[in-house]
């Protein structure tokens, strides 16, 4: 159940730090 939650939360992490690559 974890597992799950924490590959999301890393999913998430990720697309936050290629978030300001994208926009620029």
């Amino acid at each position: 159940k974890k597992q799950r939650e924490l590959a999301r939360a890393i999913k998430r992490a990720r697309f936050l730090g290629l978030l300001p690559y994208v926009v620029k």
